[in-house]
């Protein structure tokens, strides 16, 4: 089943950079860890409306695969993409 093998990875083997949020007043932590994409994978495998097709996509823009506003591909995007293209065609 594709969610045991999502669960399989040691994605917190895989390299993934620490964020820096400039501070502007806000109580934020000056550097944070990007989530896990597991549950976003999780999550678009077993999807079955387009709101939850949206939920899930909106989770893995902002985990250690990518984050969208910087436009930023980080490195477990390797190993996301063969789970990705093996969930697209549903």
């Amino acid at each position: 089943m594709l969610a045991d093998e999502i669960n399989a990875v040691d994605w917190l083997a895989i390299p993934t950079p620490r964020l820096h949020v400039p501070r502007v007043g806000r109580d934020v932590p000056e550097w944070f860890d990007l989530r896990s994409p597991v549950p976003g994978l999780r999550d678009l495998a077993t999807a079955t409306n387009i709101p939850a097709v949206a939920e899930a996509a909106t989770y893995l823009t902002s985990s250690s695969i990518l984050r969208g506003h910087m436009g930023a591909v980080f490195p477990a995007a390797v190993t996301a993409a063969p789970f990705l293209l093996r969930i697209s065609p549903h």
